[in-house]
């Protein structure tokens, strides 16, 4: 099962976590992945922010920043949340046409969900199976990690940007 919660975030969270990546005088620092998933493809990268991981914990000084979509997660959806596995944020340039990236499953092995919650418009998308669910700012894409999903740039916007957990 699929859900998607437009208007996700309250304003003042949302305009929190926009001002975070677009507001010029903060500093939000970006790692270049030279590969999206584990195989490689052709221009496969993006930048990446690890906020959290189970193994070593909070990894990002934005962290309590972020927790907010937690919370929702929780209130909003009805859905309980254990733990987080992982948090990261993805930033996927524009390369002047749309990129299908490797269709691939976050964490192997692992009854896991994923809540991908998208922070600007932008004609990105990610496929979740066969569905086609479009990148549109504070909207979050709740699905079961087994499922098989990929990414795919945008042409319209300079970045796309998306905030990727993992939780059980």
């Amino acid at each position: 099962m699929i859900k998607i919660e437009d208007n996700f975030l309250p304003e003042i969270f949302f305009k929190k976590i926009t001002d975070i990546f677009f507001n010029h005088d903060k500093i939000f620092p970006w790692y270049l992945s030279v590969n999206v998933t584990n195989q490689k493809g052709d221009n496969d990268y993006y930048f990446g922010h690890r906020i959290f991981n189970y193994h070593d914990g909070v990894t990002s000084q934005f962290y309590h920043d972020f927790v907010p979509i937690i919370y929702f997660i929780e209130y909003k959806l009805d859905i309980k949340v254990k733990r987080i596995l992982r948090m990261k944020a993805n930033l996927y340039t524009n390369q002047g046409k749309q990129i299908n990236h490797q269709r691939h499953i976050d964490i192997q092995d692992l009854n896991h969900s994923v809540a991908l919650y998208c922070v600007n418009d932008n004609n990105g998308f990610t496929m979740v199976g066969n569905k086609k669910i479009m990148s549109k700012a504070n909207r979050i894409i709740v699905f079961d990690g087994s499922i098989e999903h990929c990414s795919n740039t945008q042409t319209d916007t300079a970045a796309r940007i998306n905030i990727n957990i993992n939780l059980t």
